[in-house]
Protein backbone atom coordinates (compact mmCIF):
# COMPACT_ATOMS: atom_id res chain seq x y z
CA UNK A 1 0.00 0.00 0.00
CA UNK A 2 1.15 3.17 -0.46
CA UNK A 3 0.46 6.87 -0.06
CA UNK A 4 1.00 9.91 -2.08
CA UNK A 5 2.03 13.41 -0.04
CA UNK A 6 1.50 16.47 -0.92
CA UNK A 7 4.30 17.84 -2.74
CA UNK A 8 3.71 21.47 -0.25
CA UNK A 9 4.31 19.06 2.79
CA UNK A 10 7.52 17.48 1.09
CA UNK A 11 9.25 21.16 0.82
CA UNK A 12 8.16 21.77 4.29
CA UNK A 13 9.44 18.74 5.48
CA UNK A 14 12.12 19.49 3.29
CA UNK A 15 13.01 23.23 5.16
CA UNK A 16 12.81 21.29 8.50
CA UNK A 17 15.41 19.26 8.28
CA UNK A 18 17.59 22.12 6.35
CA UNK A 19 16.71 24.27 9.73
CA UNK A 20 17.83 22.12 11.71
CA UNK A 21 20.99 20.50 10.13
CA UNK A 22 21.53 24.26 9.28
CA UNK A 23 20.54 25.99 12.66
CA UNK A 24 23.41 27.10 15.14
CA UNK A 25 23.85 24.79 17.92
CA UNK A 26 25.91 25.68 20.83
CA UNK A 27 29.13 25.38 22.27
CA UNK A 28 28.34 27.42 25.69
CA UNK A 29 25.63 29.48 27.83
CA UNK A 30 27.99 31.31 29.55
CA UNK A 31 25.40 32.11 32.92
CA UNK A 32 25.59 28.29 33.48
CA UNK A 33 28.20 25.90 35.63
CA UNK A 34 28.08 22.69 34.49
CA UNK A 35 29.91 19.31 35.20
CA UNK A 36 31.34 16.67 32.93
CA UNK A 37 31.85 13.34 33.70
CA UNK A 38 34.82 11.97 32.00
CA UNK A 39 36.02 8.05 30.36
CA UNK A 40 38.89 7.59 32.75
CA UNK A 41 38.77 10.58 35.08
CA UNK A 42 36.04 11.77 37.82
CA UNK A 43 33.64 14.68 37.01
CA UNK A 44 34.83 17.89 36.54
CA UNK A 45 33.52 21.09 36.56
CA UNK A 46 33.34 24.29 33.99
CA UNK A 47 31.69 27.73 33.96
CA UNK A 48 33.23 31.16 31.93
CA UNK A 49 34.85 33.26 34.57
CA UNK A 50 34.89 36.30 32.24
CA UNK A 51 33.80 37.68 28.43
CA UNK A 52 35.69 39.91 25.64
CA UNK A 53 34.73 41.32 22.71
CA UNK A 54 36.99 42.14 19.55
CA UNK A 55 35.20 43.15 16.26
CA UNK A 56 33.07 40.14 15.89
CA UNK A 57 34.63 37.71 18.08
CA UNK A 58 33.29 37.11 21.78
CA UNK A 59 36.19 35.43 23.67
CA UNK A 60 34.96 33.35 26.79
CA UNK A 61 37.72 33.02 29.56
CA UNK A 62 37.38 29.86 31.12
CA UNK A 63 37.66 28.26 34.85
CA UNK A 64 40.87 27.93 36.08
CA UNK A 65 42.04 24.74 36.98
CA UNK A 66 45.37 23.23 38.83
CA UNK A 67 46.83 22.37 35.62
CA UNK A 68 50.31 21.13 34.20
CA UNK A 69 52.46 23.43 31.85
CA UNK A 70 55.08 21.67 31.21
CA UNK A 71 56.59 18.47 32.70
CA UNK A 72 57.32 19.56 35.77
CA UNK A 73 55.49 22.58 36.26
CA UNK A 74 51.86 23.24 37.50
CA UNK A 75 49.81 26.03 37.76
CA UNK A 76 47.32 26.02 40.67
CA UNK A 77 45.52 28.59 38.76
CA UNK A 78 46.46 27.35 35.45
CA UNK A 79 44.16 26.87 32.27
CA UNK A 80 40.70 24.74 32.15
CA UNK A 81 40.87 21.26 30.91
CA UNK A 82 38.65 22.58 27.63
CA UNK A 83 41.17 25.02 27.32
CA UNK A 84 41.99 28.26 28.42
CA UNK A 85 39.60 30.37 26.02
CA UNK A 86 36.86 30.06 23.44
CA UNK A 87 36.45 32.40 21.10
CA UNK A 88 33.24 32.53 18.86
CA UNK A 89 32.58 34.92 15.76
CA UNK A 90 29.27 36.11 14.29
CA UNK A 91 29.07 33.11 12.02
CA UNK A 92 28.84 30.96 14.64
CA UNK A 93 32.60 29.35 13.72
CA UNK A 94 34.32 28.23 17.45
CA UNK A 95 37.92 28.07 17.98
CA UNK A 96 39.50 26.40 21.40
CA UNK A 97 42.97 26.27 22.14
CA UNK A 98 44.92 23.51 23.36
CA UNK A 99 47.94 23.68 25.59
CA UNK A 100 50.36 25.54 23.04
CA UNK A 101 47.54 27.50 21.94
CA UNK A 102 46.71 25.75 19.01
CA UNK A 103 43.82 26.64 17.55
CA UNK A 104 41.00 24.06 16.84
CA UNK A 105 38.02 24.78 14.70
CA UNK A 106 34.72 23.66 15.25
CA UNK A 107 31.73 24.79 13.27
CA UNK A 108 28.51 24.93 14.20
CA UNK A 109 26.63 25.79 11.44
CA UNK A 110 27.94 22.84 9.43
CA UNK A 111 25.26 20.49 8.00
CA UNK A 112 25.20 16.34 7.79
CA UNK A 113 28.49 15.33 6.07
CA UNK A 114 29.86 18.51 5.87
CA UNK A 115 33.70 18.07 6.66
CA UNK A 116 36.65 20.56 7.29
CA UNK A 117 40.21 20.62 9.26
CA UNK A 118 39.56 21.84 12.42
CA UNK A 119 42.99 21.10 13.51
CA UNK A 120 46.50 21.78 11.28
CA UNK A 121 50.31 21.52 11.64
CA UNK A 122 52.84 20.85 9.57
CA UNK A 123 53.31 16.80 10.50
CA UNK A 124 49.93 16.25 11.41
CA UNK A 125 46.18 17.53 10.55
CA UNK A 126 42.87 16.77 12.19
CA UNK A 127 39.54 16.34 9.86
CA UNK A 128 36.34 16.91 11.55
CA UNK A 129 32.91 15.74 10.20
CA UNK A 130 29.60 16.15 11.08
CA UNK A 131 28.67 12.71 11.12
CA UNK A 132 24.99 13.11 12.57
CA UNK A 133 22.10 14.98 13.38
CA UNK A 134 19.16 13.73 15.75
CA UNK A 135 17.33 13.80 18.75
CA UNK A 136 18.52 12.83 22.27
CA UNK A 137 18.21 13.12 25.74
CA UNK A 138 20.05 15.80 27.53
CA UNK A 139 19.69 15.93 31.44
CA UNK A 140 16.03 14.76 31.25
CA UNK A 141 15.15 17.16 28.55
CA UNK A 142 14.98 16.40 24.43
CA UNK A 143 17.57 18.06 22.22
CA UNK A 144 18.77 18.30 18.57
CA UNK A 145 22.16 16.98 19.06
CA UNK A 146 24.67 17.56 16.32
CA UNK A 147 27.67 14.72 16.33
CA UNK A 148 31.11 15.56 15.25
CA UNK A 149 33.62 12.68 14.71
CA UNK A 150 37.57 13.02 13.78
CA UNK A 151 39.97 11.65 12.03
CA UNK A 152 43.80 12.21 11.58
CA UNK A 153 45.69 12.31 8.56
CA UNK A 154 49.92 13.24 8.22
CA UNK A 155 52.05 15.39 6.54
CA UNK A 156 50.48 14.14 2.81
CA UNK A 157 46.77 13.89 3.85
CA UNK A 158 46.54 10.50 3.99
CA UNK A 159 44.35 8.93 6.98
CA UNK A 160 46.71 7.90 9.76
CA UNK A 161 46.00 5.73 12.81
CA UNK A 162 45.38 8.15 15.76
CA UNK A 163 43.53 8.30 19.39
CA UNK A 164 41.44 11.04 18.03
CA UNK A 165 40.02 9.05 15.55
CA UNK A 166 37.60 7.18 18.17
CA UNK A 167 36.37 10.19 19.74
CA UNK A 168 33.79 12.80 19.45
CA UNK A 169 32.11 15.52 20.75
CA UNK A 170 28.67 16.41 20.59
CA UNK A 171 26.60 19.79 20.22
CA UNK A 172 22.89 20.64 21.32
CA UNK A 173 21.17 23.73 20.29
CA UNK A 174 19.65 24.15 23.88
CA UNK A 175 22.04 22.91 26.24
CA UNK A 176 25.22 23.90 25.18
CA UNK A 177 27.89 21.09 24.11
CA UNK A 178 26.19 17.49 25.32
CA UNK A 179 29.97 16.16 24.85
CA UNK A 180 33.43 17.55 24.71
CA UNK A 181 37.18 16.34 24.41
CA UNK A 182 39.82 17.86 26.48
CA UNK A 183 40.91 20.15 24.28
CA UNK A 184 43.87 21.65 26.53
CA UNK A 185 45.26 18.39 25.66
CA UNK A 186 44.18 17.82 22.01
CA UNK A 187 45.26 16.11 19.88
CA UNK A 188 47.73 14.21 21.27
CA UNK A 189 49.50 16.17 24.45
CA UNK A 190 52.11 14.01 26.44
CA UNK A 191 53.97 16.15 28.88
CA UNK A 192 54.32 12.88 31.23
CA UNK A 193 53.66 12.69 35.53
CA UNK A 194 49.85 13.97 35.54
CA UNK A 195 48.91 14.76 32.28
CA UNK A 196 45.50 14.12 31.03
CA UNK A 197 45.14 11.76 28.40
CA UNK A 198 43.14 13.39 25.31
CA UNK A 199 39.22 11.81 26.52
CA UNK A 200 35.42 13.02 25.90
CA UNK A 201 33.73 13.95 28.51
CA UNK A 202 29.61 13.63 28.98
CA UNK A 203 27.96 16.54 30.43
CA UNK A 204 25.97 15.27 33.36
CA UNK A 205 24.64 18.37 35.03
CA UNK A 206 24.00 22.13 35.10
CA UNK A 207 22.68 24.71 37.10
CA UNK A 208 20.45 27.95 36.33
CA UNK A 209 18.24 26.08 36.19
CA UNK A 210 19.46 22.85 38.02
CA UNK A 211 19.61 19.69 36.02
CA UNK A 212 21.39 16.50 36.37
CA UNK A 213 23.95 16.39 39.20
CA UNK A 214 24.88 19.23 40.97
CA UNK A 215 28.19 20.29 42.58
CA UNK A 216 28.74 19.36 46.12
CA UNK A 217 29.00 21.60 48.73
CA UNK A 218 29.97 21.31 52.26
CA UNK A 219 26.79 22.37 54.07
CA UNK A 220 24.93 19.20 52.04
CA UNK A 221 27.80 16.59 53.29
CA UNK A 222 27.10 18.19 56.67
CA UNK A 223 23.21 17.81 56.61
CA UNK A 224 22.11 15.56 59.36
CA UNK A 225 18.12 15.65 60.84
CA UNK A 226 17.91 14.18 64.38
CA UNK A 227 17.86 10.30 64.32
CA UNK A 228 20.50 9.56 61.99
CA UNK A 229 23.41 7.60 63.30
CA UNK A 230 26.95 7.01 61.39
CA UNK A 231 29.11 4.16 62.56
CA UNK A 232 32.13 4.68 61.90
CA UNK A 233 35.92 2.78 62.00
CA UNK A 234 39.20 4.27 61.91
CA UNK A 235 42.76 2.33 61.72
CA UNK A 236 45.74 3.57 62.33
CA UNK A 237 48.99 0.61 62.09
CA UNK A 238 52.63 0.43 61.59
CA UNK A 239 55.33 -1.62 62.93
CA UNK A 240 54.69 -2.07 66.82
CA UNK A 241 52.12 0.05 67.11
CA UNK A 242 48.12 -0.93 65.87
CA UNK A 243 44.75 1.11 67.10
CA UNK A 244 40.76 0.41 66.13
CA UNK A 245 38.41 3.66 67.14
CA UNK A 246 35.19 2.14 66.97
CA UNK A 247 32.23 5.45 66.83
CA UNK A 248 28.66 5.51 67.06
CA UNK A 249 26.89 9.16 66.55
CA UNK A 250 23.79 9.86 66.94
CA UNK A 251 22.33 12.47 66.82
CA UNK A 252 19.66 14.74 69.31
CA UNK A 253 19.02 17.83 68.06
CA UNK A 254 20.12 20.28 65.30
CA UNK A 255 19.18 24.04 64.86
CA UNK A 256 19.86 26.00 62.29
CA UNK A 257 21.26 29.87 63.14
CA UNK A 258 21.63 32.04 59.50
CA UNK A 259 24.05 30.54 57.70
CA UNK A 260 25.41 28.57 60.63
CA UNK A 261 23.75 24.82 61.57
CA UNK A 262 24.32 23.58 65.28
CA UNK A 263 24.31 20.17 66.00
CA UNK A 264 24.13 17.91 68.98
CA UNK A 265 25.74 14.62 68.48
CA UNK A 266 25.78 11.70 71.01
CA UNK A 267 29.38 9.90 70.78
CA UNK A 268 29.95 6.29 72.05
CA UNK A 269 33.67 5.46 71.28
CA UNK A 270 36.02 2.75 71.79
CA UNK A 271 39.62 2.62 71.38
CA UNK A 272 41.41 -0.51 70.84
CA UNK A 273 45.88 0.16 71.32
CA UNK A 274 48.62 -1.73 71.10
CA UNK A 275 51.36 -0.73 71.12
CA UNK A 276 55.22 -2.24 71.68
CA UNK A 277 53.35 -5.43 73.22
CA UNK A 278 50.96 -3.24 75.49
CA UNK A 279 46.98 -3.38 75.04
CA UNK A 280 45.22 -0.70 76.52
CA UNK A 281 41.33 -0.02 76.06
CA UNK A 282 39.39 2.59 76.63
CA UNK A 283 35.52 3.36 75.94
CA UNK A 284 33.07 6.68 76.53
CA UNK A 285 30.07 8.24 75.80
CA UNK A 286 30.15 12.22 75.15
CA UNK A 287 27.57 14.70 74.13
CA UNK A 288 29.14 17.08 71.77
CA UNK A 289 28.09 20.41 69.78
CA UNK A 290 29.43 20.74 66.31
CA UNK A 291 28.90 23.90 64.13
CA UNK A 292 28.74 23.59 60.66
CA UNK A 293 29.23 26.88 58.25
CA UNK A 294 29.75 26.86 54.67
CA UNK A 295 33.18 26.00 53.51
CA UNK A 296 34.33 28.24 50.16
CA UNK A 297 37.66 26.20 49.34
CA UNK A 298 35.28 23.33 49.55
CA UNK A 299 32.61 24.16 47.55
CA UNK A 300 34.38 25.28 44.40
CA UNK A 301 33.69 23.43 41.11
CA UNK A 302 35.43 20.03 40.84
CA UNK A 303 39.43 20.58 39.07
CA UNK A 304 39.79 23.57 41.25
CA UNK A 305 43.27 23.20 43.06
CA UNK A 306 42.93 22.81 47.03
CA UNK A 307 45.69 23.25 49.73
CA UNK A 308 45.71 20.50 51.62
CA UNK A 309 48.76 20.95 53.71
CA UNK A 310 49.67 23.94 55.70
CA UNK A 311 53.40 24.05 53.80
CA UNK A 312 51.90 25.24 50.98
CA UNK A 313 50.63 21.55 48.45
CA UNK A 314 48.05 21.53 46.45
CA UNK A 315 46.06 19.13 44.70
CA UNK A 316 42.57 18.72 42.52
CA UNK A 317 39.43 18.58 44.44
CA UNK A 318 37.17 16.26 42.33
CA UNK A 319 33.95 14.74 42.12
CA UNK A 320 32.90 11.31 41.08
CA UNK A 321 30.38 8.32 42.71
CA UNK A 322 31.19 5.67 45.05
CA UNK A 323 29.05 3.15 47.41
CA UNK A 324 27.57 5.48 48.73
CA UNK A 325 26.23 7.80 45.61
CA UNK A 326 27.98 11.23 44.68
CA UNK A 327 30.73 12.59 46.48
CA UNK A 328 33.50 15.19 46.85
CA UNK A 329 37.27 13.97 46.66
CA UNK A 330 40.07 16.01 48.14
CA UNK A 331 42.30 14.39 45.86
CA UNK A 332 46.03 13.35 47.46
CA UNK A 333 46.75 11.09 44.92
CA UNK A 334 47.27 7.38 46.14
CA UNK A 335 50.11 5.90 43.47
CA UNK A 336 53.51 5.97 45.06
CA UNK A 337 54.72 8.45 43.17
CA UNK A 338 52.93 12.14 43.26
CA UNK A 339 51.39 12.95 46.62
CA UNK A 340 50.40 16.88 45.58
CA UNK A 341 52.26 19.74 43.74
CA UNK A 342 54.26 22.26 45.56
CA UNK A 343 56.90 25.29 44.75
CA UNK A 344 60.77 24.98 45.15
CA UNK A 345 62.60 27.67 46.39
CA UNK A 346 61.71 30.40 44.19
CA UNK A 347 60.25 28.93 41.42
CA UNK A 348 56.86 30.45 39.35
CA UNK A 349 55.31 26.97 39.10
CA UNK A 350 54.26 24.04 41.34
CA UNK A 351 56.52 21.00 41.25
CA UNK A 352 54.94 17.48 41.84
CA UNK A 353 55.89 16.06 45.35
CA UNK A 354 57.04 12.48 45.19
CA UNK A 355 57.13 10.49 47.40
CA UNK A 356 55.48 6.74 49.21
CA UNK A 357 53.67 6.59 51.59
CA UNK A 358 49.77 6.42 52.94
CA UNK A 359 48.03 9.58 51.61
CA UNK A 360 44.95 8.61 50.47
CA UNK A 361 41.85 10.45 48.52
CA UNK A 362 39.82 11.99 51.35
CA UNK A 363 36.14 11.31 50.58
CA UNK A 364 33.25 12.66 51.26
CA UNK A 365 29.57 12.05 51.19
CA UNK A 366 26.46 13.87 50.41
CA UNK A 367 24.90 13.86 54.51
CA UNK A 368 26.53 11.15 55.37
CA UNK A 369 30.29 12.86 55.97
CA UNK A 370 33.63 12.42 56.15
CA UNK A 371 36.23 12.25 55.19
CA UNK A 372 36.47 8.53 54.26
CA UNK A 373 39.63 6.73 53.25
CA UNK A 374 41.85 3.53 53.00
CA UNK A 375 45.38 2.94 52.42
CA UNK A 376 47.40 -0.49 52.60
CA UNK A 377 46.25 -3.41 54.77
CA UNK A 378 47.37 -5.50 57.61
CA UNK A 379 50.46 -3.95 59.52
CA UNK A 380 50.40 -0.65 57.66
CA UNK A 381 47.10 0.20 57.61
CA UNK A 382 45.35 3.98 57.54
CA UNK A 383 41.94 4.31 56.70
CA UNK A 384 38.48 5.76 58.26
CA UNK A 385 35.62 3.67 56.78
CA UNK A 386 31.83 4.50 57.14
CA UNK A 387 30.26 0.70 58.17
CA UNK A 388 26.59 1.68 59.40
CA UNK A 389 24.29 4.44 58.25
CA UNK A 390 20.72 5.21 59.19
CA UNK A 391 19.29 8.16 57.30
CA UNK A 392 15.74 9.12 56.58
CA UNK A 393 14.15 6.11 57.65
CA UNK A 394 17.10 4.38 54.98
CA UNK A 395 19.45 2.00 56.76
CA UNK A 396 22.73 0.37 55.12
CA UNK A 397 25.79 -1.60 56.27
CA UNK A 398 26.34 -4.01 60.10
CA UNK A 399 25.68 -1.71 62.77
CA UNK A 400 28.63 -1.08 65.92
CA UNK A 401 27.36 -2.93 69.21
CA UNK A 402 29.02 -2.06 72.04
CA UNK A 403 28.45 -0.99 75.62
CA UNK A 404 29.80 1.65 77.80
CA UNK A 405 29.89 1.94 81.31
CA UNK A 406 28.46 5.49 81.61
CA UNK A 407 29.37 5.29 85.76
CA UNK A 408 32.32 7.20 85.64
CA UNK A 409 32.95 8.62 82.04
CA UNK A 410 30.21 10.60 80.83
CA UNK A 411 30.82 14.19 80.10
CA UNK A 412 27.68 16.45 78.97
CA UNK A 413 27.92 19.33 78.00
CA UNK A 414 24.65 20.62 79.63
CA UNK A 415 23.16 23.19 80.90
CA UNK A 416 25.17 22.24 84.37
CA UNK A 417 27.99 23.27 83.00
CA UNK A 418 27.54 26.67 82.43
CA UNK A 419 25.38 29.16 82.89
CA UNK A 420 24.63 32.60 81.04
CA UNK A 421 22.14 35.33 82.37
CA UNK A 422 20.28 37.33 81.87
CA UNK A 423 18.81 35.86 78.68
CA UNK A 424 17.50 37.69 76.63
CA UNK A 425 19.97 40.85 78.03
CA UNK A 426 20.61 44.29 77.70
CA UNK A 427 23.82 45.75 78.32
CA UNK A 428 25.99 42.46 79.75
CA UNK A 429 26.01 39.26 80.34
CA UNK A 430 27.28 37.33 83.29
CA UNK A 431 28.69 33.37 82.44
CA UNK A 432 29.51 30.86 84.94
CA UNK A 433 31.33 27.72 84.86
CA UNK A 434 29.75 25.60 87.67
CA UNK A 435 32.42 22.35 87.24
CA UNK A 436 35.44 24.43 86.46
CA UNK A 437 36.58 26.79 83.45
CA UNK A 438 38.56 24.51 80.38
CA UNK A 439 37.29 27.48 78.43
CA UNK A 440 39.56 30.16 77.07
CA UNK A 441 37.70 31.88 74.14
CA UNK A 442 33.86 32.61 73.45
CA UNK A 443 33.57 33.71 69.94
CA UNK A 444 30.00 35.32 69.02
CA UNK A 445 28.12 34.83 65.86
CA UNK A 446 25.23 37.03 64.48
CA UNK A 447 22.39 35.28 62.86
CA UNK A 448 24.16 35.32 59.49
CA UNK A 449 27.30 33.32 60.72
CA UNK A 450 29.50 35.94 60.85
CA UNK A 451 31.67 36.52 63.76
CA UNK A 452 30.94 39.64 65.80
CA UNK A 453 33.58 39.34 68.59
CA UNK A 454 36.34 37.33 70.24
CA UNK A 455 36.91 37.46 73.81
CA UNK A 456 39.14 35.52 76.07
CA UNK A 457 38.09 33.61 79.23
CA UNK A 458 40.03 33.21 82.49
CA UNK A 459 38.45 31.92 85.67
CA UNK A 460 35.01 30.72 86.58
CA UNK A 461 32.97 33.95 86.22
CA UNK A 462 33.11 36.03 83.59
CA UNK A 463 31.15 39.43 82.80
CA UNK A 464 30.69 40.24 79.25
CA UNK A 465 29.69 43.96 77.63
CA UNK A 466 26.89 43.67 74.80
CA UNK A 467 26.50 47.86 74.18
CA UNK A 468 28.60 46.91 70.98
CA UNK A 469 26.08 44.72 70.01
CA UNK A 470 22.36 45.04 68.02
CA UNK A 471 19.61 43.95 68.94
CA UNK A 472 18.92 40.56 67.59
CA UNK A 473 19.79 36.68 68.60
CA UNK A 474 23.13 35.72 68.30
CA UNK A 475 25.48 32.32 68.96
CA UNK A 476 27.99 31.82 71.79
CA UNK A 477 30.74 29.89 71.15
CA UNK A 478 32.81 28.86 73.81
CA UNK A 479 36.26 27.10 72.97
CA UNK A 480 39.32 25.36 75.21
CA UNK A 481 40.77 22.41 76.20
CA UNK A 482 37.67 20.71 76.33
CA UNK A 483 34.48 20.21 74.08
CA UNK A 484 33.56 23.09 72.33
CA UNK A 485 29.99 24.45 73.84
CA UNK A 486 27.14 26.76 72.06
CA UNK A 487 24.80 28.88 73.53
CA UNK A 488 22.04 30.65 71.79
CA UNK A 489 21.74 34.53 73.03
CA UNK A 490 18.80 37.18 72.53
CA UNK A 491 20.37 41.14 72.68
CA UNK A 492 17.22 43.44 73.75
Amino acid sequence: MSMKIPAFTVILLLMMISGLSAQNYRVLQPDRSTLYQGQFEPILGMRVDSVTVSGSDTTYHLLKNLQQMDVLCFFIDGPSWLGEKITIDESGETVFFNAFNQPVLIKTLAVLNEEWICFNTPALSIRATVSSIGMSDILGQPDSIKTITFQAKDAGGENISHEVNNLSIALSKNTGIAKTLNFYSFPDLYLGFASQMLQEFTLVGADNPNAGLQNLTWMQVHNHSPGDELHTVQINGWAYYQQRIEKIARLLNKSVFGGMVVYEWENKVKISTQDGGINTFTASIDTITESISPDASFDVLPGVAWNFTEWDAWNILKMGTGIHGLKKIQGRETNCMIKGFQTMGSDTCFNPIIICGCTPDHDYYEGLGGPYYTCGSGVDAYRRELVYYKKNGNEWGIPLDFTVNTGTIVRKESDELISIYPNPAEDFLNISFTQGNTINTLTIYNRYGQENGRHQITGNDFRLSLKNLSPGIYLLRFSGNGPTITRHLIKK
